[in-house]
């Protein structure tokens, strides 16, 4: 019986449970009353709470690696680049700089840009020397980042007179990022089975047309950390803060058109690193700019990973899987890193 990956299995399990909910009279009777609450509480509550909304438009520059690993040695390693890739974006925060805080931030990519070069290197003699090689196109069809943030600004009086606000706070992000590798060339060796004859620069071409590969990456990052308001001069305010994640989720789906088979791997642990620096600038009593830097580090993500083949109903081929036949499962044979820099220019106004 063909599976489904373990995020789509868990999308359909929950678009079933909430629909059973709906169904529900009482989940719907709770759901009735909280929206009537919500309709007398709320507006009083927003009054009382600053609210800023944002638009943005940034920059992505950084790449996305994909491992297979074998008893931990390093396989195959494909780099995705984001050189440079584009988004609009949009920001809603509540509170200022003191009490309660909170905001969700959307990002969403510039689908069919060509992004830099997709590279995926093959180290097959177990001995670190790479074996294959091939470069091709890297388009990003689809990029969506949701981060959302809530803490409690505590004011800090200095010696000068000014006002600091500390911000401890809890985050949670989710990515997802989708690329085609187009066109390009493949080297390979000469021999069929171990050893290879290293790779060098001079080892003939194979060109490739059109897709070769569909690559989708997803992240869910449960995080915390701490944010730092510094007023510099009139209008003029710094924020600095820095987010860590101990252990987060990724799955992903490796479409190999020309080998027709794919891969997907459910990994977990890892860590997260995501210093941010912004500038904002007060250009009237409701309107602010701001520059925004972020350096988004996710590191030695590991997990499982299966294969299922994809070919047509004629497939003859025997070194790969028949049409939906599924692998067995590969422990800790994927992995996964993102090293990321986002500039982004914000134009806010007070509501």
């Amino acid at each position: 019986m063909k599976k489904q990956p373990t995020l789509r299995r868990l999308m359909a399990k929950t678009k079933s449970t909430f629909l059973s909910l709906i169904v529900n009279p009482r989940i719907r009777g709770l759901l009735v009353a909280c929206m009537v609450v919500c309709a007398i509480v709320l507006p009083g509550t927003l009054h009382a709470i600053p609210i800023f909304i944002s638009t943005s438009s940034g920059v992505m520059l950084g790449v996305v690696k994909e491992f297979v690993y074998d008893s931990g040695y390093t396989v195959s390693e494909l780099d995705w680049p984001l050189l440079p890739a584009f988004y609009a974006g949009i920001t809603l925060n509540l509170g200022e700089t003191a009490g309660f805080l909170a905001s969700v931030e959307l990002q969403v990519g510039i689908p069919g840009l060509d992004t830099g070069n997709m590279t995926d290197s093959d180290f097959l003699n177990g001995d670190g020397v790479k074996t294959n090689f091939s470069e091709s196109d890297g388009v990003l069809e689809n990029a969506v980042l949701l981060s959302t943030q809530t803490g409690w600004g505590f004011p800090i009086e200095t010696a000068r007179g000014t006002v600091i606000t500390i911000e401890p706070f809890l985050a949670f992000e989710f990515i997802r990022l989708e690329w085609t590798a187009q066109n390009g060339y493949l080297q390979s060796p000469p021999e069929t089975s171990p050893p290879y004859t290293p790779w060098s620069p001079s080892t003939p071409q194979t060109p490739i047309y059109g897709t070769a590969i569909i690559y989708t990456q997803t992240y869910l990052i449960p995080a915390f950390g701490l944010k730092g308001i510094f007023p510099l001069t009139e209008g003029l305010t710094m924020t600095l803060s820095f987010t860590f994640s101990p252990y987060l989720w990724c799955s992903d789906e490796d479409s190999h058109l020309l080998r027709q088979i794919n891969f997907y791997d459910n990994m977990y642990g890892g860590f997260m690193l995501e210093p941010r620096l912004s500038a904002t600038y007060k250009i009237s009593s409701r309107t602010t700019l701001s520059l925004d830097v972020l350096y988004r580090h996710i590191a030695q993500l590991v997990g499982n990973e299966y294969e299922e083949g994809t070919g047509a109903a004629d497939y003859t081929q025997n070194t790969e899987l028949p049409p939906g036949q599924q692998s067995g499962t590969f422990t800790n044979g994927g992995g996964a890193s993102l090293d990321v820099v986002n500039i982004s220019l914000l134009l806010g106004i007070s509501l």
